[in-house]
Order: C-alpha cells, then structure tokens, then sequence
C-alpha cells in the first residue's frame, strides 16, 4: 500500500471482465469525513476508511468458508463490489456513493 500526498492510502485493485467499472464514496465515521474512489484500477482513499473497510471485510471472512491459498491482499482488495459495500458499511453516514457499470454512472446521494 502507497500514500499519496494528502496520506491517502494508494492500493491496486484488480479489475474483472464483469461488474462495477469505477466508485466513490463520500461520508463519514465518528464525525471525521472519509472518501475513496476506485478508478478501475488504483483505489484511493482516507485512511480511516481504509482501514474501517480492512477490518470489515476481515471480519466478514472469518465467517465464509475461504480458499486457503488466496492471499491475503486479494481477500481484502479483490473484488471492487465488495470494497465498495464494506466502505459503506463502515461510514456512520453516506453523503455520496456512486459507481459506474456498462458505461453509466449511477449516483446515490443524500
């Protein structure tokens, strides 16, 4: 994981054929505003969200049935449906939360 200038964490996501082509959230935890965005490919996002979202989806697995030789980057960065939903998740509130499927943008917005 990189930081970029602001300290926002950096990370490659992995993109599949099918799904969700890009994201963004905006919101907040315990009153601090977090963002991420996913462009197709780099994730870039608060680190309060960051890791609100790392843990959840740890979380998450513990409770699923999990393919021992999947590494553990892959089980919290892989699919970009799943890092989207646990950013969510974490945030006490959602201002926006938009991703883009086939070409088109879909926005959710208080």
């Amino acid at each position: 994981m990189k930081r970029n200038k602001s300290g926002d964490a950096r990370v490659p996501l992995r993109k599949r054929p099918f799904g969700i082509e890009a994201f963004r959230v905006e919101g907040c935890i315990e009153a601090e505003r977090v963002h991420a965005e996913w462009d197709g490919r780099w994730v870039y996002a608060s680190t309060a969200l960051w890791n609100h979202a790392q843990i959840a989806i740890a979380v998450e697995e513990a409770f699923v049935e999990v393919d021992a030789r999947r590494a553990r980057l892959e089980l919290l960065c892989g699919a970009p449906e799943e890092l989207m939903l646990a950013m969510i998740t974490c945030c006490d509130a959602i201002d926006v939360a938009e991703y883009e499927v086939s070409g088109h943008r879909r926005v959710i917005s208080a």
